[in-house]
């Protein structure tokens, strides 16, 4: 049985199939369980929507038919070679034509359903030939070797560090990228307030903070940490916390902050 497909068989395929196929890829690739609430939310998709795509590509022997979204051998045949040639275009846009960061996501996107054999190859040839994407991850079918890594929250204060993988979720797009001088700029005040802080700050979780805050009498102030109300009420805890608005550095007021 062959469980791979022709270059001109997918080319017959719906993008659908290419982009859901290449989102189960990912998820397995990252350890996280497969579910397709959970390929809708990673596409931004209905639920619905991937429902009636999944029963299709389980028709055309892509999906095992099964409660779980698995691929079948030919299925993930189809997903890592979509992975392969976006992670190939993505170099190439970045380091050949020189593209920012922040359009070679969406432009190899475009790029991925229709990257014929002969166009990978001579990428490949100006990019000498490289076994990792852009961003850290396995090119599919080539001769990478795994590297001794740890996660980015394991590091130790006061070392030196280089990032290796930046996992599909976190890699740029017009929703969740910033551009590369206000990243720079962001780190360096980071780590010029870090030298100020306890080392016990690194480890501590906002409730932490809150704990401390409302128990001892050694510290007075945390100028960014999420707010609960249970800490402002009489009685709670021995000190009595108050909070205050996101801190302004810009004199045009703050710009957001996030929900935990």
């Amino acid at each position: 049985m062959n469980n791979k497909l022709s270059h001109e068989e997918m080319e017959k395929l719906p993008s659908s199939f290419y982009t859901q196929a290449v989102a189960i890829f990912h998820l397995n690739e990252v350890g996280i369980e497969v579910k397709q609430t959970r390929i809708a939310d990673w596409l931004d998709v209905s639920r619905a929507n991937i429902s009636q795509i999944t029963g299709r590509m389980q028709n055309n022997g892509l999906l095992k038919f099964q409660d779980n979204l698995e691929l079948t051998e030919k299925g993930m045949f189809l997903a890592k070679t979509v992975a392969r040639r976006h992670r190939i275009v993505e170099r190439f846009l970045s380091e050949i034509l020189e593209l920012p960061w922040e359009k070679v996501y969406e432009e190899a996107t475009k790029w991925e359903n229709i990257l014929s054999p002969v166009t990978e190859k001579a990428m490949l040839s100006l990019l000498g030939n490289p076994t990792t994407g852009l961003f850290g991850n396995p090119i599919p079918y080539s001769e990478y070797k795994k590297e001794k890594t740890f996660n980015l929250l394991n590091a130790e204060k006061d070392r030196n560090y280089s990032i290796n993988n930046i996992t599909e979720e976190f890699q740029p797009s017009n929703k969740n990228f910033i551009q590369k001088n206000f990243g720079i700029k962001t780190l360096q005040m980071m780590k010029q307030i870090s030298q100020y802080l306890p080392s016990e700050c690194f480890g501590m979780d906002p409730i932490k903070t809150a704990e401390i805050l409302s128990e001892l009498n050694e510290f007075f102030y945390s100028p960014y940490t999420y707010g609960f109300s249970n800490y402002s009420r009489t009685g709670y805890r021995k000190n009595l916390l108050t909070y205050g608005n996101v801190i302004d550095l810009s004199g045009k007021g703050p710009f957001g902050t996030h929900l935990g």
